[in-house]
């Protein structure tokens, strides 16, 4: 919905912060051959995994390449990663709902959830306030932030794009934390939906899958578009329809937009009857000219914002919620044109 911008120096800080800890664990997991009290031992499967993460870069040991691709690599990457580690360790993707987790699968969730992405070492409010984002980027209908139900806190949601219980082996990857609002990060949403569909094996015997979402990464602005039509000649009594464009059906089926949208029509309602107001340049001019006045110069941002209330550039969309609705609509209705906020 709403795309977020590659940053490949916080996935390295991320990386740092976290490099340590990570591997002190793995090391101690081995070295003790169970986690949690002796109930789920390191079997052969399981070692030969940590093993691999703990190879050493031959020019400096101090490097773990293997671990840090996991952990910073970018979601085309993690996709690849996933069909390797579903070939070469396949215990690691026993349980689910109706079938007890394998010891593999709980020893790695131990390690990157429980000991690392739930754990003070990683701060999910520094991370938030790295990414400067503010409103969920799968729905752009609400902000970030919910109230802890116990403590009162005021807290981030983060999403795992890839879930944790299926992929627990990228709980702490950089590209794979998502901040989302509670819904969409809630029951009866995204929740533990799998992104990858696997349909099976082709004829070379490679994993096939369909892409059921598209993390937020690597979505473009108009991947999704909002369009309406009216279901009659009268405006009143939400005879309005929200149309959604979405890249995968993923989109509808776990977010569940198009329910949600046709939920805001009043604000359509609301740019329609805008359009039918012709701004000369003229009125432009007297916003600018009253805020030079008051010693403050008025950005073509702001402007825009007063004239739907809400932001339009691509930049700005994930500060407010609803933004890419009022966007396409303005759009649609010509309130502004594509020159208008064409850098």
């Amino acid at each position: 919905m709403i795309n977020i911008p590659y940053n490949d120096i916080l996935a390295e800080n991320h990386w740092e912060k976290i490099k340590d800890h990570l591997v002190n664990r793995i090391k101690e997991v081995l070295k003790q051959g169970y986690t949690n009290k002796r109930k789920y031992k390191v079997r052969t499967q399981c070692r030969s995994f940590l093993n691999n993460l703990l190879k050493e870069d031959p020019v400096n040991s101090a490097n773990y390449p293997n671990l840090r691709e996991l952990v910073i690599s970018h979601p085309n990457r993690l996709r690849d990663i996933i069909i390797q580690y579903k070939n070469d360790y396949p215990n690691l993707f026993i349980g689910n709902k109706k079938q007890p987790w394998s010891s593999f699968k709980r020893i790695i969730y131990n390690i990157f959830i429980d000991s690392c992405y739930d754990n003070a070492i990683f701060s999910k409010k520094d991370f938030i306030k790295n990414i400067d984002i503010n409103t969920c980027t799968y729905c752009n209908r609400g902000y970030i932030y919910s109230v802890h139900s116990h403590s009162g806190d005021v807290k981030p949601q983060i999403d795992h794009f890839y879930t944790k219980s299926i992929y627990p082996f990228l709980g702490i990857s950089y590209y794979n934390l998502i901040p989302s609002c509670s819904v969409c990060n809630g029951f009866g949403a995204k929740e533990e939906h799998d992104p990858l569909l696997f349909t099976g094996r082709d004829v070379n015997a490679n994993l096939s899958y369909q892409e059921q979402l598209i993390n937020p990464y690597e979505i473009a602005t108009d991947d999704i578009k909002f369009t309406f039509n009216l279901l009659t000649p009268n405006l009143f009594g939400n005879f309005i329809n929200i149309n959604i464009q979405t890249p995968t059906k993923g989109y509808n089926k776990f977010l569940k937009l198009k329910q949600f949208y046709n939920g805001h029509t009043d604000h359509v309602e609301e740019l329609i009857f805008k359009s039918k107001i012709k701004y000369p340049k003229s009125y432009r001019n007297t916003i600018e000219e009253l805020f030079r006045k008051e010693g403050h110069a008025i950005s073509t941002s702001f402007f825009y914002r007063i004239l739907i209330n809400n932001y339009v550039f691509k930049e700005e969309l994930h500060k407010r919620p609803l933004s890419k609705l009022y966007r396409d609509i303005a759009l649609q209705l010509r309130i502004i044109t594509p020159e208008d906020i064409t850098p």
